[in-house]
């Protein structure tokens, strides 16, 4: 007799509850007898011992070639055909920034008007359609870099046009951020122009 998973008892062979129309899943289970619990345990080992071979063969091989960590030609001139069109797009980027942080110790709204409207152009729409850049370090920390100016901008804009929010210590913080950010950004270039 199978039961329903409501307790129903129902005829064997039935596939749904004749009360419930719940599904009757057996519960009948054939356990494995020793020899084949052997079988499984020994094709295991074996299995296991042949991995660990195959595996000690590959990270043991001798004559493996080296990969360089210098950048190859074909980098490098990567790096620097980006950097001939991105450069101008990166400094008026860094420009907007470094005019934002001076606008925010000096207190100067019309200042910071217009700086964090140039930071949010400059990062979020020119510079961001350089994006990927060659490296994908240099890629992330202008990612990054972009993302903190966006929040910062806009928490700079709506401020000024007067929200109720106090965005002083996260606009700060987002600021310090993109900042930080770029530098990493260009000290990347400068490594990459530099071995070229």
């Amino acid at each position: 007799m199978a039961t329903c998973p409501n307790g129903h008892h129902n005829p064997k062979n039935e596939q749904l509850c004749a009360v419930c129309d719940a599904l009757i899943v057996s519960t009948e289970r054939r356990s494995l007898s020793g020899r084949a619990w052997w079988v499984i345990i020994a094709t295991s080992t074996v299995a296991a011992i042949v991995l660990a071979a195959v595996l000690g063969v590959i990270v043991t091989r001798p004559g493996a070639p080296e990969i360089s960590s210098a950048p190859t030609t074909v980098e490098s001139n990567a790096m620097q055909q980006w950097w001939s069109v991105a450069r101008e797009h990166v400094e008026e980027f860094q420009t907007a920034v470094d005019n934002t942080r001076s606008g925010l110790a000096r207190q100067d709204e019309p200042l910071l008007r217009t700086s964090c409207q140039d930071m949010h152009d400059a990062g979020g729409v020119a510079l961001r359609a350089h994006l990927p850049a060659p490296d994908p370090d240099l890629t992330s920390e202008l990612d990054a870099a972009i993302n903190d100016s966006h929040e910062a901008a806009h928490m700079c804009l709506a401020a000024i046009s007067g929200s109720i929010n106090n965005y002083s210590g996260e606009f700060k913080a987002d600021l310090d951020q993109a900042d930080m950010h770029l530098r990493a950004a260009l000290d990347i270039v400068s490594k990459k122009l530099l071995t070229a």
